[in-house]
């Protein structure tokens, strides 16, 4: 498995950011340059990696399922046109197969699993996730709106096979798309995309650029990645403006080690705005 994507520094310990967040300069090895692109090569090459997988997921996968719980629907809280259900399995699988690809070896047991969700439990008892996760959903809310504004009828060029027309369990339906919507949406995709985003791509955006342009680069391209899955840029402010809280709060909580652990604080964090935010539109029957 190429090192590139694990947990291991991608340069020694002076080419890591100084407590400002930006490289250090006075002791850096000949070859920090040479480092500094290999991280962000490696960086955008997981990001256009996150995109195509989901892509596939919920545009090629989900479809091609036999439709489980209810027929394919295609409305406007569900653009894709797969069954809710099929959508959330499709996507929890992919994202549990890029999880895999990215461990590194020691780290692909179930024992390694449950250490790092006690360590994610662990982090919960903060106050740091709460808030964030609070002002997560608070920026998202309060920014969408502007998204309406400038783009809300665009619609992006897409691509999704014809849905299958079997249907299984069609007289489960509502429970199926509830439970699965909590468990995938509410904490599958927060625990996986912050894995991958704020556990990998910002720290080595981090080594090489420093801490701001990392925050930026990596929220931007977050909602990058959901503005080309969802065919249209609806929500492309209002989740920069997100990331930039998930990002933070990762920042915050990673203490001395270039902010690669916080990633399970903004973990909590987005799983908090995202059960909110499903429980709430579940409640109103916009899902």
């Amino acid at each position: 498995m190429p090192r590139v994507l694990t947990d291991e520094r991608t340069g020694p310990p002076s080419a890591l950011p100084n407590a400002n967040g930006a490289p250090r300069s006075s002791d850096a090895p000949p070859d920090a340059g040479a480092r500094s692109g290999s991280a962000v090569v490696q960086a955008l090459g997981l990001a256009a990696l996150i995109v195509l997988a989901e892509y596939v997921a919920r545009r090629i996968l989900a479809p091609t399922l036999p439709s489980i719980g209810a027929p394919p629907v295609n409305s406007a809280n569900l653009p894709i046109g797969a069954p809710v259900f099929n959508d959330m399995a499709a996507t929890a699988l992919i994202y549990g197969l890029l999880l895999l690809l990215v461990a590194p070896s020691q780290s692909r047991s179930l024992a390694a699993l449950g250490l790092a969700l006690r360590e994610i439990a662990q982090q919960a008892k903060g106050w740091l996730p709460w808030v964030g996760g609070v002002l997560f959903l608070v920026a998202v809310v309060v920014v969408v709106p502007l998204d309406a504004l400038l783009w809300g009828g665009v619609q992006l060029p897409s691509f999704t096979v014809p849905a299958s027309s079997t249907v299984l369990f069609a007289g489960a339906a509502m429970p199926l798309a509830i439970g699965s919507l909590l468990i995938v949406n509410g904490v599958v995709i927060p625990l996986a995309e912050e894995r991958l985003w704020r556990g990998l791509i910002q720290p080595r955006f981090r080594v090489a650029w420093g801490l701001v342009p990392a925050l930026l680069v990596t929220a931007a391209l977050f909602s990058v990645k959901h503005a080309i899955v969802d065919a249209t840029p609806g929500r492309l402010l209002a989740l920069t403006v997100g990331g930039l809280v998930l990002g933070f709060v990762a920042y915050r909580a990673g203490g001395s080690d270039g902010g690669r652990s916080g990633w399970k604080a903004s973990a909590v964090a987005h799983m908090v705005g995202n059960i909110i935010a499903t429980s709430m539109a579940l409640a109103a029957g916009a899902l």
